[in-house]
Parts: C-alpha cells; structure tokens; sequence
C-alpha cells in the first residue's frame, strides 16, 4: 500500500487561540457578564475553523493520491 502524501495531521491553532481567547474575555467577564457571551463565540468560531482545516488536510491526505493517479492516467 502506498504512503499518503501528508503523514502527519495538521498542526492544531485552536489551544493557543482558546488559551489568549480566555485570558482576554475572563477578566473582561468578571466587570460585564456580556463577555462570557462574546468568549463562547469566540470558542465556537476557533473550533469550527480548526475543524475545517482539518477536514480539508484529510481530504488532501486521502483522496490527493487517488486524483493525482486519475489525472496522470
């Protein structure tokens, strides 16, 4: 069986961002409840893009080979 083009997964951005996301809205939040509104946005939106980036390297790990063979042959 052949290797995938891409071995390793992608390198994830969302526990750095959650990390500087919390130490700005937490203390935000302790002043105006309305931040903690505004940090669990911001929890979703990493997620989601953190999702998408990995769902497109895996779509290039494991269908990349097989259309590059279509395209070659």
């Amino acid at each position: 069986m052949r290797r995938p083009l891409i071995d390793s997964e992608p390198p994830r951005l969302a526990p750095i961002a959650n990390k500087l996301i919390d130490s700005v809205f937490h203390p935000l939040g302790e002043q105006d409840p309305t931040y903690y509104v505004i940090d669990t946005v911001a929890h979703h939106v990493v997620e989601a893009a953190d999702q998408f980036v990995l769902s497109t390297w895996k779509t290039i790990r494991y269908n990349g080979p097989k259309l590059v063979k279509k395209r070659k042959g």
